[in-house]
């Protein structure tokens, strides 16, 4: 299994845990790859994760340009993904509740996904280009794992 059940699994110990101690510009095709194998990675990580905690969120591909992870219900955050026609990424997660959400831009650079230099919220990217699979989980994990203060 991946990240998602590893997370879901130490997000149940936890509580079982707590209850008892309480009581450039790119051409079309290439910009298209690159969003095909963000979406598939994000629908693989999505599906996994409602397979392990019932039905909690929809993936939805609009176009050949955005993508959409909406939570079935409140208060999880949606996220939107899109990529304009220079192959820019604009990763936008408004915040569930009070906060800043998340939100910046990021390119593909050789197969890899690297920010601009703008992201605001928590966590941070990465430093390093990441893989369409880091990208998934860097935007995925903070939704239903949020980071707490």
């Amino acid at each position: 299994m991946g990240w998602v059940n590893d997370l879901v699994q130490q997000k149940m110990a936890g509580q079982a845990q707590r209850r008892a101690s309480v009581g450039p510009e790119r051409a079309e095709p290439e910009r298209q790859s690159i969003l095909e194998k963000i979406t598939r990675q994000i629908q693989s990580d999505v599906s996994e994760y409602n397979g392990v905690q019932g039905p909690q969120f929809r993936v939805s591909p609009s176009g050949d340009s955005m993508v959409t992870v909406i939570p079935k219900q409140p208060p999880l955050s949606t996220a939107v993904i899109e990529i304009d026609r220079a192959g820019v990424i604009s990763l936008t997660c408004p915040p569930a509740g009070p906060g800043i959400g998340r939100r910046g831009t990021f390119k593909e650079k050789q197969g890899r996904i690297v920010s601009l230099g703008d992201f605001v919220g928590q966590p941070q990217q990465s430093v390093e280009p990441m893989t369409p699979e880091e990208f998934s989980r860097f935007l995925l994990e903070p939704i239903p794992f949020p980071v707490v203060n």
